[in-house]
């Protein structure tokens, strides 16, 4: 009897390890790194600058940064305010700073949880009309500002260019945006400064909130990262012959993803509860754990349900139905079989195969199944096999 597969010993405890390592080192990363360098290889209107433009991919989107040097203690955002910011203050979910100013208000989401900053913001009425200023600000055609930012040791203008389509912005945008912000934003920088010299409450720029915020930001990175390293070794670890399910849809997949969801929401919440930030960090953390989720989990549980199984293989005969290649994208090919179902044997169950095994079998052809009930109760393909001939 040739065999065409044999069980695989699994790997669950070592992309466990690789996941939980992985998460943790997104999540300290953040708090301990320094100051922001700023190149400073520009000097616009007498000011030292480092400003940079990056093309959106498969895009005509062009997306500018300019940053110049201020104090490590800053830590706020100001961008229009959207919707997602109205209903979170409506829902009470987030603690926003409202000065005297009702225009400056409706116009601007502050997010920052440093007493220092909203004091300032609600004292300084100049200060208000050049950020103002720089929201509305159009440096150029189809091009607007969206985010003022200051954070380790940088205060930051991000603007956004969306060309029509088959136009495109033009080579020196960053240039152009830099020169058109830094004098409001040098402006706004000096008076911000002159007022923290001016405060003689040392935790009047310290930020409550930051630690949760810089570790709740770093894991939501590795939420993007960590999980499709372990599809991916998932994918290349795979046995040569295994049943065609879709763990994507798997019970057991929706169920680790509803959990993961509920525990991310939980934990931002304890965390950043009472943050003008809450819902700025909260709402991507979520998203992106359960989408990193439905990538890892199958892998995982698929793992569990074979390396824990203590269970008894059997054996069926089956016939090989079918068989057809499909095709994906840089040149990848997936090879399929359709055998006879060998439990009703009124129907037929599909298999992904090797290349070297989808080669050897043809239509027809005579197979003995080892199957298994699984850990979890999800039957799976210990071995294939070709009975020899007499």
């Amino acid at each position: 009897m040739r065999s065409y597969q044999q069980a695989k010993p699994m790997n669950f405890l070592d992309h466990v390890g690789l996941l939980v390592a992985g998460l943790a080192g997104f999540a300290i990363w953040p708090n301990i790194l320094g100051r922001r360098r700023i190149a400073a290889a520009n000097v616009i209107h007498d000011v030292p600058c480092d400003f940079k433009q990056t093309r959106a991919s498969r895009s005509n989107q062009v997306t500018v940064t300019v940053a110049i040097a201020c104090d490590e203690r800053f830590d706020f955002t100001l961008r229009r305010e959207r919707f997602t910011d109205r209903l979170a203050k409506a829902l009470h979910l987030v603690r926003e700073f409202q000065t005297q100013d009702e225009r400056f208000n409706e116009a601007v989401y502050v997010g920052a949880d440093e007493r220092g900053i909203v004091e300032w913001l609600d004292h300084d009425a100049e200060a208000r009309g050049k950020f103002l200023d720089l929201l509305a600000m159009q440096p150029q055609e189809y091009t607007r500002i969206t985010i003022i930012a200051a954070g380790r040791g940088a205060l930051t203008v991000s603007a956004l260019a969306k060309p029509p389509m088959f136009t495109s912005a033009p080579s020196d945008l960053g240039l152009l945006v830099a020169t058109a912000v830094i004098p409001d934003l040098k402006s706004t920088l000096d008076r911000l400064q002159a007022f923290a010299a001016s405060e003689v409450d040392p935790s009047a720029f310290r930020d409550p909130y930051a630690v949760g915020v810089r570790t709740l930001t770093g894991l939501t990175l590795g939420l993007i990262l960590v999980p499709f390293v372990i599809f991916f070794l998932g994918q290349l670890q795979a046995p040569q012959v295994a049943l065609a399910t879709n763990w994507f849809t798997d019970k057991h997949t929706l169920a680790a993803t509803a959990a993961v969801i509920c525990s991310m929401a939980a934990v931002g919440v304890l965390l950043l509860w009472g943050s003008a930030r809450l819902h700025t960090v909260v709402a991507p953390l979520v998203l992106v754990g359960g989408i990193g989720t439905l990538f890892a989990a199958p892998a995982l549980i698929r793992e569990v349900n074979a390396e824990w199984d203590t269970s008894t293989p059997q054996r069926y005969p089956a016939q090989v139905l079918n068989r057809y290649m499909t095709h994906g994208r840089h040149n990848s090919t997936s090879y399929h079989l359709w055998l006879t179902d060998w439990h009703s044997q009124r129907d037929h169950r599909e298999l992904q195969v090797d290349a070297a095994t989808y080669n050897e079998l043809m239509e027809g052809d005579a197979v003995v199944v080892s199957e298994r009930q699984g850990y979890l109760g999800e039957r799976w393909l210990s071995g294939l096999s070709v009975p020899a001939l007499h």
